[in-house]
């Protein structure tokens, strides 16, 4: 008879390794409005939206996620990395909206969704 398998809940953190951590935990502070959960110079949890992103000390050799994060005013969130001095993709229409893709200091990839508009729509305004 086989095991029973393993009951997973919700989603607790999203890991990453930085090669700075006081830096990247500035960035999303600072830049996206993260709030601190706890923080050391080899770990640190920062709660972006409803999702916990762990910062672990390390070489940034594996960069195998992106969050996807909901957000009222996608423009909004360009400006802010872009005023922080990260790069961001340009919007990328998606179904039903669009789609931000930045970087954070450790050259993780996230992405900002906002719905009900396209990427000629956010052009136009800032264009």
């Amino acid at each position: 008879m086989a095991p029973a398998p393993a009951q997973i809940g919700l989603l607790d953190v999203l890991q990453t390794v930085a090669g700075d951590v006081s830096a990247t935990v500035a960035f999303y502070r600072d830049a996206l409005g993260a709030v601190v959960q706890s923080e050391s110079p080899h770990w640190a949890r920062v709660r972006l939206g409803n999702t916990d992103i762990g910062v672990h000390s390390g070489p940034a050799s594996h960069q195998g996620w992106m969050p996807a994060f909901r957000a009222q005013d996608v423009r909004a969130v360009r400006s802010a990395v872009l005023a922080a001095g990260f790069e961001c993709r340009d919007y990328h229409d998606i179904p039903g909206g669009v789609s931000l893709q930045f970087r954070d200091p450790t050259g993780n990839w996230l992405a900002a969704i906002q719905y009900g508009v396209n990427a000629a729509q956010l052009a136009t305004v800032e264009g």
